[in-house]
């Protein structure tokens, strides 16, 4: 289990433009062992809602690449990306689609 404070202040930082964002991003990969299936679905769904707000184009592909790796150590956070899956693939980097084919088949 990741202490409650820390993953606030990941998820914080990540969500808080102006922050680096990207860095605490992949601060959220670092810890994917760690997490609790609830903490993976909470890391999810913030992160999944953050894309779709949004999220320049690098934070975005971290934020994908997060959810990507959260949903393959927790496959119980599945659902809570699958927002994601309406995203115009397309408008997307080539490593983008690929985090979104494994998030979404």
């Amino acid at each position: 289990m990741v202490d409650p404070a820390l993953l606030d202040a990941m998820l914080a930082g990540a969500s808080t433009p102006g922050t680096d964002q990207d860095r605490w991003l992949d601060s959220i990969t670092d810890q994917l062992g760690a997490f609790t299936d609830e903490q993976a679905a909470l890391v999810t769904v913030t992160l999944t809602d953050l894309v779709l707000a949004g999220l320049p184009a690098r934070e975005r592909e971290s934020a994908l690449h997060a959810v990507a790796e959260v949903v393959e150590w927790h496959p119980v956070a599945r659902p809570a990306a699958e927002a994601l899956c309406t995203l115009d693939r397309t408008a997307l980097s080539p490593s983008e689609v690929e985090y979104l084919g494994f998030v979404c088949g």
